[in-house]
């Protein structure tokens, strides 16, 4: 249910913050995507089970695809090849505020180059990787910024509560086995 909830947030926050932004698009002279909804689901799939992160990448990409017309499952496909990269390198990695800061911003920029990659390969925006770069990528990065190290502080808080109620609870069960 907290799931659900911070990725509603996420929805929320970047229809808001798209509605400030007058809808902008890659295909602008400047441009920010706001990420809120990915950096959530990245976060929300953060060392979770692999099954449970690709239903909810499915469901959060397709939710995206429903708000964006034009495009047909792109949303759902960059989310979960996304989380699916991201589920390859939590394996190796601990649950430290730094790494989880860096894995969500290394999801960021492999979700922001993907969608690069389709704009310009499939949807016929006409666009050097350099203007991409300087007019939407680094525009973008700098926004999420303060938003990825926002939502790395509560993963890290949740985690060490998670395992807080993990030793309390063993704690519990041994001293039940004593008696």
């Amino acid at each position: 249910m907290v799931k659900l909830i911070i990725l509603l947030i996420g929805f929320i926050g970047d229809i808001l913050v798209d509605s400030l932004l007058i809808g902008s698009t890659i295909a602008r002279s400047f441009s920010i995507t706001p990420n809120l909804l990915f950096i959530s689901l990245i976060i929300v799939t953060y060392k979770e089970h692999k099954f449970n992160s690709i239903l909810i990448a499915i469901f959060t990409g397709l939710l995206m695809d429903s708000m964006n017309r034009d495009v047909i499952f792109l949303y759902t496909i960059v989310y979960l090849a996304t989380v699916l990269i991201v589920q390859a390198w939590t394996s190796v990695i601990n649950y430290s505020i730094i790494e989880i800061f860096l894995t969500v911003l290394a999801a960021v920029f492999v979700k922001e180059f993907m969608m690069f990659i389709y704009y310009t390969n499939l949807a016929g925006v006409t666009m050097s990787l350099n203007t991409y770069l300087l007019n939407h990528f680094v525009a973008t990065i700098l926004f999420d910024i303060p938003l990825i190290l926002i939502y790395s502080f509560v993963k890290k808080r949740a985690i060490e509560e998670d395992i807080y109620k993990q030793r309390q609870n063993r704690r519990r069960a041994s001293m039940d086995n004593r008696y």
